[in-house]
């Protein structure tokens, strides 16, 4: 069988939107079936384990993906920070989101999520908390508007 990169982009695209989470953890599986030690793939299993709430399964291959990078990602280096997150290890996700954070390409999200894992306001200010309320989960900040 070929294909590994449609099969794993699919299967990340996927899980990004948190759709068809089974058909894209097979699809990624099928990828690292013939290219096991790919770091973006392993980085989609872990993905969408995580988006299952696997958080425990989606440990090694993260770990893995981060050590078999060629170049650090940023990406896959906040997916690692926000596992550890759900993990309770909060220095740890701390440490992988400040590497995220120093890459090109950083998601906007970092400093947020930062901020709150440092145990301030997620939105950064509590000026622009009181001025826009929000709620923090799942590793995402949520503005809610009245």
């Amino acid at each position: 069988e070929k294909f590994a990169p449609a099969l794993n982009y699919l299967g990340y695209m996927w899980a990004e939107k948190g759709q068809n989470l089974t058909e894209a953890e097979q699809f990624i599986r099928r990828a690292l079936e013939q290219e096991p030690d790919n770091a973006a793939y392993l980085d989609s299993l872990g993905w969408v384990l995580y988006q299952q709430a696997r958080y425990q399964e989606a440990l090694p291959p993260l770990e893995r993906a981060v050590a078999l990078l060629e170049q650090p990602d940023p990406v896959v280096h906040e997916h690692l920070g926000d596992l550890y997150d759900k993990l309770g290890r909060r220095s740890d996700a701390i440490a992988a989101w400040e590497k995220a954070a120093a890459l090109d390409g950083a998601s906007k999200e970092l400093p947020a999520k930062l901020q709150a894992a440092r145990g301030g306001a997620p939105s950064g200010t509590e000026e622009a908390s009181a001025a826009r309320p929000g709620t923090w989960g799942g590793g995402r900040w949520f503005p809610v508007f009245p």
